[in-house]
């Protein structure tokens, strides 16, 4: 079908039962919540459900382009499929504004904000039993994602929403299936994303083992309750990722956890267990033995120029349960040459 200018886009959309609509006068008390380059984001209450909800403005190529629609019905009939799901974000469907013809989704609100600053303010209330319970929230709408053959590519702690204590994946930007491949890194979120592809972009496609790598992040920063290298500059935490760096395990978590995130955020993309394998050892983990030992933490890769950085492996006798330290030479050249071309390109 060729589609001619968005109100037969949108027509099409709402007549085939991929979405509802909702009448722009049925909202009220619309604040902003972000607004940048490609889309907005508000707060707004919804009269016919009776609740607040987020509305997220449409990407302007969407009313101009058509594949950029087709992604759009796509993310909608999935997100409508998925609405049974309790760590998917609710989608109730769209409404356009008539003054400017603009078209909002709208998303479930999620009365408890986002991860990371779910994290800062209720850390020290949240015990293991809590935390593996959110580790568990994260694999279960991933797992919803990857079994529709969607990839996130965009996963963090901003991005994982919490309503009332519950952990909901959202901002899914048009998740893309594997054959599409995204380009665009905040330098806000550099730590969570996948090395392989943060050496080549413009070779690595971000597929299910780079969410993968994500997930292994975002439950380190479960077991710390701080985002990954907060206290370094964006710049720094670029060669941290790619020679292999990570963040050091927290005293008192289980060996357990630390085993599932250390072989989750593994620089071999090949070795990364799928969402599945990750679902099942969460399933049957131990919370004891726990993380006890100093003196084996992690050194993270160094803001001066050494030659070698410090990363935690697990012993091959897995009956220890614990770990070493291994050095991990970083070539000058790998790291001048890659690391400037990977940089060069994301600075577009």
């Amino acid at each position: 079908m060729s589609l001619t200018n968005k109100k037969d886009w949108f027509k099409v959309a709402i007549d085939s039962n991929i979405c509802k609509s909702f009448e722009y006068s049925s909202i009220s008390d619309i604040r902003v919540i972000t607004s940048g380059t490609f889309n907005s984001v508000f707060s707004a209450y919804l009269k016919r459900a009776e609740k607040f909800v987020v509305l997220k403005s449409l990407h302007d190529s969407i009313n101009k382009d058509e594949n950029s629609f087709n992604e759009f019905v796509r993310e909608c009939r999935f997100l409508t499929s998925a609405n049974f799901h309790d760590n998917i974000i609710k989608f109730f469907g769209i409404t356009q504004d008539p003054t400017t013809e603009t078209y909002y989704m709208i998303l479930q609100f999620a009365n408890n904000g986002n991860l990371q600053t779910y994290l800062h303010y209720n850390f020290l209330k949240l015990d293991w039993i809590t935390k593996i319970k959110m580790a568990k929230d994260i694999t279960s709408g991933i797992q919803c994602l990857h079994d529709e053959n969607i990839v996130h590519q965009n996963l963090h702690s901003k991005n994982i929403l919490v309503h009332d204590g519950k952990l909901i994946i959202a901002d899914m930007n048009l998740s893309k299936s594997i054959n599409i491949n995204s380009t665009s890194v905040s330098d806000e979120m550099l730590a969570y994303i996948d090395p392989e592809y943060l050496r080549d972009p413009l070779i690595c496609k971000r597929e299910k083992p780079s969410d993968i790598y994500s997930i292994g992040v975002l439950f380190w920063e479960i077991s710390s309750g701080s985002p990954p290298f907060k206290d370094s500059h964006s710049f720094t935490i670029f060669p941290k990722v790619i020679s292999g760096g990570r963040e050091s395990p927290i005293k008192g978590t289980p060996i357990d956890f630390i085993n599932i995130y250390s072989d989750a955020w593994q620089d071999n993309l090949n070795l990364r267990p799928t969402i599945s394998e990750i679902h099942q050892k969460l399933n049957t983990i131990q919370l004891e033995p726990v993380y006890e030992e100093k003196e084996h933490q992690l050194q993270a890769f160094n803001q001066n120029d050494h030659e070698d950085t410090l990363i935690i492996v697990k012993t091959t006798d897995d009956s220890k349960n614990m770990f070493q330290r291994k050095k991990l030479f970083k070539s000058s050249r790998y790291l001048g040459e890659n690391s400037q071309k990977s940089k060069s390109y994301f600075r577009r």
